[in-house]
């Protein structure tokens, strides 16, 4: 087939994310070609799939997109070069695995004042993949961004875990943000990645309501890049209610230049960790700290920063 100048989706495939629905097309030796106020070439939504082959997709800024609640495993290969747009919020559901293969660029849309995002409840195993906005002029589909904050980013909440490699997220109001509520435990690996021009690089939050079975967010952050921040390059929250654990892992990573805030890292009532072999490059960058202490800390030499007292 030909399908050519639509103004939604050249193809629109769902099914309800209730174990009770199949939408999974075989898309084979179609021609796409010029959405004429879209970008969605195909468009998948739930748990909706297709299995493509041979098809030629053509057009200015023409991507793959994607929304809703995903309960099965998926994979976002690399067709065509084809970026994936996260056209709303995109919730991967336990026990569904999210693989991004190699090369894949995921772009989130910013529409009407909306920031959609993508948050892991399952598990996402992402190795060389880049994350931004939109209109990021290394990857424009015919977005804007003026400046950090653009799409929510990814999130891992609910339990949610697995990892994410050497890839690069930008543009995000936060790059990464891991939260635990109740009795959570979230313990993903962020390792080697580039987290740039975000509001937080990295967010953490852990607010529990059980004296044993505490939230706890300790995830593994060794390697990466932070930098062009503009609130902190780490973030690191714990309620000081004794039911919750803030605690991540941060070993060899680089911050550099936070572009209006001296935050390289901040800690909020119990939040805390003992960074070790870190770079911090920048004018006046500090450790953050601020909230209630309900705990014995030690204020640590970190890179020869100073600690600033944050209201």
């Amino acid at each position: 087939n030909t399908i050519q100048n639509w103004t939604s989706a050249g193809l629109f495939v769902n099914a309800e994310n209730d174990g009770c629905s199949i939408s999974e097309p075989t898309v084979s030796s179609n021609t796409f070609i010029d959405g004429s106020n879209s970008t969605m070439a195909v468009q998948l939504y739930d748990n909706g799939w297709w299995s493509p082959s041979g098809n030629v997709i053509t057009g200015q800024g023409i991507g793959i997109g994607v929304s809703g609640y995903i309960s099965e495993s998926r994979t976002w290969s690399n067709i065509n070069n084809l970026p994936y747009i996260l056209y709303n919020d995109v919730y991967v559901q336990d026990p569904a695995i999210l693989t991004v293969s190699a090369g894949v660029v995921v772009l989130a849309k910013y529409t009407n004042g909306y920031h959609s995002g993508l948050e892991i409840r399952g598990t996402i195993h992402a190795d060389g993949v880049v994350f931004t906005g939109d209109g990021d002029p290394s990857h424009d589909i015919g977005g804007s961004i003026d400046n950090t904050g653009e799409w929510d980013g990814i999130r891992f909440g609910d339990g949610g875990g697995g990892w994410i490699k050497n890839s690069t997220i930008r543009y995000a109001d936060y790059g990464i943000y891991c939260y635990a509520d109740n009795t959570e435990q979230i313990t993903p690996a962020l390792t080697g990645n580039t987290i740039d021009q975000c509001t937080y690089g990295i967010y953490l939050s852990a607010n529990g309501n059980d004296l044993v079975n505490k939230a706890t967010v300790s995830p593994l952050i060794s390697g990466n890049t932070i930098q062009n921040w503009t609130s902190a390059g780490l973030f690191v929250n714990a309620e000081n209610d004794g039911c919750s654990i803030a605690f991540p892992q941060v070993h060899n990573n680089r911050f550099e230049d936070g572009s209006t805030s001296t935050m390289a890292i901040s800690f909020n009532d119990d939040g805390w960790c003992q960074p070790w072999g870190n770079i911090f490059v920048g004018d006046s960058l500090g450790i953050g700290v601020s909230g209630y202490l309900s705990e014995d800390r030690s204020w640590n030499h970190i890179g020869g920063l100073p600690y600033l007292l944050n209201r």
